[in-house]
């Protein structure tokens, strides 16, 4: 009787909706498969039958989704002729209920979960880009501003020893501004030691400028005297042999020798020849003004006219002369300085100025051989050997 009871309660469910436009299918089954109720009124009709045809596929233990033939799962838009099939045992696995319900039924749910999960993924997506976008910005702006403050960091680490950047809403932003804060630090330090380093090389280069000027000037120049010494004067004649041209010009060459020298020495002291010396070098630097005068060695000298002629040569000479007319005080001492002065011309048998210089010195002797106080002319003397 109870058995009795729920199948009537069961039928008066089914036929609420049997008059719907798209009814709801309703089966009760025994343990046979003999159909007890079904709401579209087949009798003795197989009701596993639609296992076998068309694509089931099994949502959980008891309900399925049907797909007629050659429809498929992920082909949503053809479902619309499909059923979900509830199928479950009841009242002690002696009966067997199956509920047919069309998709239809579901679809407008179904479309409008779909559509609002679209909607809240699509607007999950924007929010993210957006937010993407936001701290892509807010990230690049602090980039930038690191940027521009590292462009000219040497100069800022010379002024600040710092860069000056605020706080950034970024962490690791922050983490590198300290760490640019302590290059900076590192680089100052090193500017500092290369700038002390720096004035300590200029110094040493100064001293090393000065010192090879020094060494210059001893290697070129008289000690006492401070005139261009014999090494100097072999540098210019080579000098002077380099630049030669037919348009150079006259070049004479003077060399002086001072008579009775020795008598200075051997009558008043080595220090009496030197200022004697001393004396000589000054008058010759201020009566050749345009030339130039070198000390050889002991009392020879050399004076050296470029560009002259026979005119400015004789007139040297006189000044020379002149300058030593009268008597000088050498150590309390009155002394009558005469010299003796070779001449040689170039150009002369195209002989080089080295050689042209030994030619004034031959020049020298012979004045001195005539008594001295006197200048020769090596072509004088050459023309009266050929006599």
């Amino acid at each position: 009787m109870h058995s009795l009871l729920q199948l009537g309660r069961l039928q008066e469910i089914t036929e609420k909706y049997a008059e719907s436009e798209e009814p709801v299918r309703i089966m009760i089954t025994d343990h046979s498969g003999y159909i007890l109720v079904d709401t579209h009124k087949v009798k003795n009709v197989d009701a596993q039958n639609w296992k076998e045809t068309g694509e089931v596929y099994k949502a959980d233990q008891d309900l399925y989704l049907w797909l007629p033939e050659q429809n498929y799962y992920y082909d949503s838009v053809r479902w619309d002729r499909s059923y979900f099939i509830y199928n479950a045992p009841m009242y002690d696995q002696t009966m067997q209920i199956q509920i047919e319900i069309p998709f239809s039924y579901f679809a407008d749910d179904i479309y409008h979960i779909y559509t609002v999960n679209f909607a809240l993924i699509l607007g999950s997506i924007i929010i993210a880009t957006l937010v993407c976008w936001t701290l892509g910005r807010l990230i690049n702006l602090h980039f930038m501003k690191l940027i521009h403050s590292t462009v000219k960091l040497p100069e800022e680490v010379r002024k600040n020893n710092k860069l000056s950047l605020q706080d950034s809403p970024i962490l690791e932003l922050n983490w590198l501004r300290d760490n640019f804060d302590h290059i900076a630090h590192k680089l100052s330090a090193m500017f500092a030691e290369s700038d002390e380093m720096n004035s300590s090389l200029q110094e040493k280069a100064l001293k090393l400028s000065q010192s090879e000027e020094r060494l210059t000037q001893l290697a070129f120049t008289d000690n006492l005297t401070q005139l261009p010494n014999r090494n100097y004067l072999m540098q210019y004649l080579q000098h002077l042999d380099e630049i030669n041209d037919d348009q150079s010009g006259l070049t004479a060459f003077l060399f002086i020798d001072l008579d009775k020298f020795k008598n200075v020495n051997d009558n008043m002291g080595h220090a009496a020849g030197d200022d004697l010396l001393s004396y000589v070098s000054k008058t010759f630097t201020q009566v050749v003004s345009l030339g130039t005068v070198c000390r050889l060695a002991g009392d020879e000298f050399v004076i050296i006219l470029t560009e002259t002629n026979l005119q400015e040569v004789n007139h040297t000479c006189e000044s020379i002369l002149s300058a030593f007319s009268q008597p000088i005080l050498i150590k309390q001492q009155s002394y009558e300085v005469k010299m003796s002065i070779g001449i040689a011309i170039h150009p002369l048998d195209n002989l080089s100025f080295e050689q042209i210089l030994n030619l004034s010195d031959k020049a020298m002797y012979k004045a001195k051989s005539e008594g001295g106080s006197s200048y020769v002319y090596y072509s004088n003397l050459l023309s009266s050997e050929r006599k």
